[in-house]
């Protein structure tokens, strides 16, 4: 048999460990109340280098298919 007959109960946690689990996850990962804007120029130009690589691996392979036809 590949399926349980019943759906798996989930278990229920307490208040107590739901508490330390929003604490520890506030506590590594703090909200963010503004959007820095250094953020933004560094996502901007990795995307700018990806596509710089992929268009220079692009005529890279499209000269390996001209130089080899001939």
């Amino acid at each position: 048999m590949i399926a349980p007959v019943r759906t798996p109960k989930k278990p229920t946690r307490s208040p107590v460990v739901e508490r330390a689990r929003h604490l520890l996850t506030a506590t590594l990962w703090p909200a963010e109340t503004e959007r820095s804007s250094k953020v933004a120029p560094a996502r901007l130009w990795k995307a700018w280098l990806f596509c710089g690589l992929l268009t220079a691996a692009a005529l890279g392979l499209i000269y390996l298919a001209i130089a080899g036809a001939f």
